[in-house]
């Protein structure tokens, strides 16, 4: 199971003309025929960016979530989550709201992480993060969207 990271869907969204722009919006029709996992608190930071550096009019992206919400797997944040969220940020050095996505994202049974903001490889308590914009993942990536 591939849970998602806010950057996939600010990219998407973007204007033309960088070229993560063109894979996000690949991934991401890829990804709706696998349901993929997105914490909620991916879809908040992903307002977050939308309202602060403007890819697009936030009233389109709240249009998009909507759109978006029966593609996704959006699993609740429990108050447990916290807590694990903040162990694993210790341990991994992990910003709190990324930490907190892993460990939504692992308790719903993602075993990758797609995120180009985390360190592309590691291994977050059994959460391999993979970023889809490096080359060098373009093999792993392909494999993960035919499955």
């Amino acid at each position: 199971m591939i849970g998602l990271d806010t950057n996939i869907l600010v990219y998407a969204v973007s204007a033309d003309g960088d070229p993560q722009v063109k894979k996000a919006r690949r991934i991401l029709d890829r990804l709706f025929l696998l349901a993929p996992i997105v914490p909620v608190q991916v879809l908040g930071e992903f307002m977050n960016v939308v309202h602060r550096k403007r890819p697009i009019d936030p009233s389109d992206a709240a249009r998009r979530i909507e759109e978006w919400l029966p593609l996704f797997r959006i699993p609740p944040t429990q108050p447990a989550d916290l807590i694990d969220a903040n162990r694993l940020c210790i341990a991994h050095r992990l910003q709190f709201f990324d930490g907190l996505i892993c460990v939504v994202a692992r308790r719903e049974g993602a075993e990758v992480l797609l995120s180009e903001d985390m360190q592309d490889g590691s291994n977050v308590s059994g959460l391999t993060i993979l970023n889809p914009f490096a080359v060098a993942n373009d093999v792993r990536l392909e494999n993960l969207l035919s499955q």
